[in-house]
């Protein structure tokens, strides 16, 4: 079931990155099926055909910090126009805009999803000891 799990938050990582940095064009098609893992997954996580679902608390902790991902892009967004109507060096505009490339774009997806597997493999060797 872990492996469900990992595509499971791994899908929304991805359908979140790729809708909020518009770096990839995803057809419908992907998207549709996406959707439709996260919708399938999502099930068999309550209905625990396997056995060995992780808690319903550890789930939503996880999933609440993948649409945080919301949060800290948009977050992010404000505090550079802050930071620009404050400072109007053009210098300082490219730096911030160099900064939120790797740092947003970048940086916070993957910390995100390395947390995740660690909680998730945690949670794992936990249930099965």
């Amino acid at each position: 079931m872990i492996a469900f799990y990992f595509l499971f938050y791994g899908s929304i990582n991805f359908l979140i990155f790729s809708f909020l940095t518009k770096r990839i064009r995803l057809s419908r098609k992907t998207v549709v099926f996406l959707f439709g893992g996260i919708v399938i997954t999502g099930i068999l996580h309550f209905i625990n055909p396997f056995g060995d679902a992780i808690p319903h608390e550890v789930f939503w902790v996880l999933l609440f910090f993948s649409l945080n991902l919301f949060v800290f892009h948009y977050g992010f967004e404000v505090t550079m126009w802050i930071a620009t109507l404050i400072i109007k060096s053009e210098s300082f505009k490219k730096k911030l805009i160099k900064v939120r490339e790797v740092f947003i774009f970048q940086v916070i997806y993957l910390f995100q999803m390395v947390f995740q597997i660690i909680v998730l493999i945690k949670n794992l060797v936990t249930f099965n000891s």
